[in-house]
């Protein structure tokens, strides 16, 4: 019998090989004999129906007709996706959203499948209102801007309250390879590499449960980039189909970001704000300070000072009670003289028989009125005490000695209120200073700066999912060798996630998916280095070691295991120098 050569390793149908061979009739009479395929007695599966993911019955034909196989794990997405069978309920289209979940490594043939537990890109969280919609401004200066009213549930009913966005940026090698994110691209029949400018997933849940886009509302990226070439397409990773789908071209515009004297009155505001709010602290704190000192300082009551009589004034005895009036205790004989300063008296008052005579307080400090009252008359008289003789000698002598005692315990406050004043003064002059020399020093360093920019590449999504912004490419060349990949003793490795080859200063990540690798390719004039994962353990091979690789023949390459642990992607770049 004549051997028949099986190609397991043959890339899916492309849409257009499969709508090229929807002519049933004429392909099936094309087929030999032997390789008609019906059911016996023991009533076997057609082959398409064995769970092997062959999706119609062209794509079965197409496969008998070239004599190949196709073999792929038919379980989508792998088991890390949520909503892959979701509709949202107006439309055919399946949003191809993943539950961004704890890191975990998946099962093998999982399509997407973060390679080393614990470790993946991380998603950053927003909250936006569903009726309002919102702009998101990730710290990497890409915006993400949501329409009113885009989420729906799965029956396609409007979404209200607050959504939960999740959303990551992928931009280098050990993005790729810590994500598990596929970086091929399988185009009629041919299989290309991605060189990213570029890439995001985007998700959206709803008290845990996955929302999706309303038709006719579309999410807009604008997506920072260091690239700002044309050359790129645009990308929508269909977990489903396991490949990349093509969506055109995204929009690559400029951002100015760094208008220099606008960037540096920004920075001088926030300063002035920040010492405005230190100072009014400071201004508060010796407020406070000072009341206290004003209240734990007992002071006697300011003496009145005596003042002697004047013969030719006019003047009146009054009865009263020195507990009403206690800084008139020390006055002995008191009477009061009449004040002519605002108005002069009427002698004529002095004749009238009062039924009631009262001594105010005058509304100045140490003035005084003497109120007479007869039926409904009422007069009043501004006064001021004075003292006669022997009298007033002996009040000025209690007047000094206690006006002694109030001036030394009021200059003892006044000491330290100006304390206090003076520290708080002090402190609040630093603060301006440091402000102003800042302001001097940003105005000086940003006045020699230009205007700059940065790229945006700016394209909407109808749909949530992972977008990549790519340029597609063929293997590296210049070198190629039959590979065996060991460890350092020498044994086989298992190489459970493929192969990885980074050329560093390139985005890319080329992945090979068997070991040995008969066609292992390779620029021998970049900086190359090596990943796998074997029992969940890294393997690297590190440019130093690469640089000594043969560009033709079999080689056995020797992968160390990488003993550091990595928790984050920031750890394994520092490691690799990426």
């Amino acid at each position: 019998m004549k051997n028949i050569k099986v190609n397991i390793d043959r890339t899916k149908p492309t849409s257009e090989e499969i709508n090229a061979g929807k002519d049933f009739d004429k392909l099936l009479g094309m087929l030999p004999a032997t390789a008609t395929v019906s059911a016996g007695a023991a009533a076997k599966k057609s082959f398409w129906k064995s769970g092997w993911g062959i999706t119609s019955l062209a794509a079965a034909t197409v496969a008998v007709a070239t004599g190949v196989v196709l073999l792929f794990n038919a379980s989508g997405s792998g088991n890390n996706t949520a909503g892959n069978n979701g509709s949202n309920g107006n439309n055919n289209t399946v949003d191809n959203v993943r539950q961004p979940s704890a890191n975990s490594v998946q099962t093998p043939g999982a399509f997407i499948a973060p390679p080393l537990a614990g470790v993946d890109v991380p998603f950053d969280t927003y909250r936006v209102k569903s009726e309002k919609g919102g702009k998101l401004d990730p710290s990497s200066g890409s915006h993400i801007i949501i329409p009113a009213g885009a989420f729906v549930d799965n029956a396609g009913k409007p979404v209200k309250g607050d959504v939960e966005v999740r959303y990551r940026e992928l931009r280098d090698p050990v993005d790729f390879f810590v994500s598990g994110i596929p970086m091929h691209y399988d185009s009629a029949g041919t299989r290309y590499h991605f060189e990213s400018a570029g890439m995001v997933e985007i998700a959206a849940f709803k008290d845990g449960k996955v929302v999706y886009l309303k038709p006719d509302k579309k999410v807009e990226i604008q997506l920072a980039s260091d690239n700002s070439s044309t050359a790129f397409n645009l990308y929508k990773l269909d977990t489903n189909a396991r490949n990349w789908s093509y969506l055109g071209k995204d929009q690559v515009t400029q951002e100015q970001n760094n208008n220099p004297t606008q960037l540096a009155e920004q920075k001088i505001a926030a300063k002035k704000q920040e010492t405005d709010a230190v100072i009014k602290t400071l201004e508060t704190e010796r407020d406070t300070k000072i009341d206290a000192v004003v209240k734990s300082t007992v002071l006697p009551d300011k003496p009145l000072e005596p003042k002697k009589s004047d013969k030719t004034k006019n003047r009146f005895n009054v009865l009263f009670d020195t507990k009403e009036f206690p800084e008139m205790a020390n006055f002995k004989d008191v009477v009061f003289e009449v004040d002519e300063s605002q108005k002069p008296f009427d002698r004529g008052l002095y004749g009238i028989k009062w039924e009631d005579v009262q001594l105010l307080k005058g509304t100045k400090e140490n003035t005084y009125i003497v109120s007479l009252k007869k039926g409904i008359r009422i007069e009043k008289i501004d006064v001021y005490p004075v003292l006669a003789g022997k009298n007033y000698d002996e009040a000025m002598k209690k007047f000094n000695s206690q006006m002694d005692s109030y001036n030394t315990a009021l200059a003892t406050r006044k000491k330290a209120e100006e304390q206090l004043q003076q520290q708080y003064s002090k402190a609040i002059s630093e603060q301006r200073a440091v402000y102003q020399k800042y302001q001097d020093a940003i105005r000086a360093e940003f006045q020699t700066q230009s205007v700059s920019s940065q790229t945006l590449r700016v394209f909407q999504v109808a749909s949530f999912g992972v977008y990549n912004c790519d340029s597609p490419m063929n293997y590296p060349t210049g070198g190629v060798v039959n590979a065996l990949f060991t460890d350092e003793q020498g044994k086989q490795l298992t190489c459970h996630s493929n192969v990885y080859l980074v050329e560093k200063g390139r985005d890319a990540l080329f992945t090979y998916y068997k070991n040995p690798e008969t066609t292992f390719r390779f620029n021998p004039g970049s900086k190359n280095l090596i990943w796998t994962v074997s029992n969940g353990q890294l393997y690297t091979l590190m440019p130093e070691q690469f640089a000594g690789m043969p560009v033709s023949g079999e080689k056995d390459i020797v992968l160390k295991k990488v003993e550091q642990e990595f928790k984050t992607p920031d750890d394994m770049r520092r490691y690799f120098g990426i």
